[in-house]
């Protein structure tokens, strides 16, 4: 499937009003590898395709304290060791204080990471990981892993201020060069080319967390507020049961507003996601299993779209092949609500011989929650 396919797939889901995505995270820049496409253009700024790639915009009050005070006493506190993995159900870590004006603009959790990004300035955004993640040498502070796709790097440029007792750096962030094609494709290449200022810090004994920033001060004020330890729940809008135990690890949650109260854009289930370039035999394509959750989408008015569940059901197979990678199968699945709320949910199956079809996993082990916060869940996979 071209990238032109993808756009007009999604564009549904983008064409809400919605701010546009600025997030630019190093834990952002790795999608598992059908979706490289999608990671190169919301890395260069497209609206449209930044939706389908996940790249969380949104906004909810209950994570943000706007007021102008000092640091709280929960952020100087935190927790004394860094926990070995996150629960990517939850945002570990929250900010405690924004400049006015901003807000949390939503971001993505992984088993080792955590992203979160504000609106509507775009910066600061905030990077933090789990324990061992992080390696640091006199020139260079190095986290995450390329293979579970939250690999990011910065360049050290010199120490900074402890940050609430613990030892903290200046630097830049090391960003994933982009091929030429690529750059031309964006006709942004400014955006491309730049190196954003970072903030690195231990939150805790073996964990740091990046943060980029427009002005030193406003960093060290945030960096010194942001709340850890202290879990906030991810709310979904639809429920997972009965599926194969493989489908059951959760590998990846973005949260997005999309006029709605906070609440996981989009979950990725299965085996850990392979970084782009990895041989095929060495590094076959995982079977995981996407679901995109959020209202648009047009009647399918076809007499090919069954409804099932109260749903238009639309599904189709196709594959992906980037330049120098494996062709790599995809199945596809859009379920649209021919009502006025036009709640939709998208479904991406990817990897040879998958474990259910689409239209089983819709049929049989998806409960739809609706667009009520209340009947949201935060336990969204159950037996």
């Amino acid at each position: 499937m071209l990238e032109s396919d993808l756009r007009e797939m999604f564009e549904w889901q983008a064409a809400g009003d919605q701010p546009t995505a600025q997030i630019s995270l190093p834990v952002v820049r790795k999608r598992a590898q059908i979706r490289r496409r999608w990671r190169r253009a919301a890395t260069i700024g497209s609206p449209i395709v930044a939706a389908a790639a996940a790249v969380a915009v949104g906004l909810t009050a209950s994570l943000v304290s706007g007021a102008a005070g000092s640091k709280t006493a929960s952020a100087v506190a935190g927790p004394q060791v860094a926990p070995r993995r996150f629960n990517p159900l939850e945002m570990y870590a929250t900010f405690g204080w924004l400049p006015p004006g901003d807000q949390v603009g939503g971001g993505q959790s992984f088993p080792t990471a955590l992203s979160v990004a504000t609106y509507p300035s775009g910066l600061p955004q905030l990077v933090v990981y789990s324990a061992g993640q992080c390696a640091l040498t006199v020139t260079r502070l190095t986290c995450g892993s390329e293979r579970h796709l939250t690999d990011g790097a910065m360049a050290v440029t010199g120490r900074a201020p402890d940050v609430n007792g613990h030892v903290a750096y200046w630097g830049l962030e090391i960003q994933e060069a982009l091929t030429t094609a690529e750059v031309q494709q964006s006709g942004r290449s400014s955006l491309v080319s730049k190196r954003w200022p970072m903030l690195a810090f231990q939150y805790a004994r073996g964990g740091w967390a990046l943060l980029i920033y427009s002005d030193r001060a406003t960093a060290m004020r945030i960096a010194e507020n942001v709340r850890f330890g202290q879990p906030t729940p991810i709310k979904f809008l639809f429920r997972l049961t009965g599926l194969p135990r493989q489908w059951r690890t959760v590998q990846q949650v973005l949260f997005v507003r999309n006029n709605l109260p906070m609440h996981a854009d989009q979950v990725w289930l299965g085996q850990p996601p392979v970084s782009a370039g990895q041989p095929p035999a060495a590094e076959p394509a995982p079977r995981s299993l996407g679901l995109f959750a959020g209202t648009g989408g047009p009647e399918c008015g076809s007499s090919s779209c069954p409804l099932i569940n109260g749903y238009e059901v639309y599904q189709f197979h196709s594959a992906l092949s980037v330049t120098g990678e494996p062709t790599v199968p995809i199945y596809y699945l859009t379920a649209h609500r021919p009502a006025a709320s036009g709640l939709m949910l998208l479904m991406t199956i990817t990897g040879p011989r998958p474990l259910l079809s689409p239209l089983d996993v819709f049929a049989h082990h998806v409960q739809m929650l609706g667009l009520d916060p209340a009947d949201w869940t935060t336990t969204p996979i159950s037996p």
